[in-house]
C-alpha cells in the first residue's frame, strides 16, 4: 500500500481475526496467529496502534491518537502507521472491517 493508498482509506476500520490472539508485556506486545504458530513482535506504538483499533478507531482516529501522544510529525506516524498496517495486513494479523 502507498501512502498515497493510505491517505485515500483513512477512514478504513481494521480488526483482529478471531484466529489472532493479542497479549501485552509491559510497554511492548505479541500477535500470536493461532493458525500458524507464528508470532509479531510490537513496540509501544504498535501497541497503541493495536489497541486503537480494537477500541474501534479508524487508521485516521489511530494516527492523529499517536501523533498527540508521542507529539510526533504528523507525516512521519502516516508513514510508519501506513508501512505498520501494511505489513500486518500482508500477514494476516488484522483485517479490514
Amino acid at each position: 500500500m502507498t501512502i498515497q493508498e493510505f491517505q485515500q482509506s483513512m477512514h478504513t476500520y481494521y480488526k483482529l481475526p478471531e484466529t489472532i490472539i493479542f497479549t501485552e508485556l509491559d510497554d511492548e506486545a505479541v500477535l500470536l496467529d493461532l493458525t500458524s504458530g507464528s508470532y509479531f513482535g510490537l513496540n509501544h506504538v504498535g501497541v497503541r496502534l493495536i489497541k486503537s483499533i480494537v477500541d474501534g478507531m479508524s487508521a485516521e482516529d489511530a494516527i492523529v491518537s499517536i501523533t498527540n501522544h508521542y507529539q510526533a510529525a504528523p507525516d512521519t506516524v502516516k508513514s510508519d502507521i501506513a508501512n505498520l498496517l501494511n505489513e500486518m495486513l500482508e500477514k494476516n494479523l488484522i483485517v479490514i472491517s
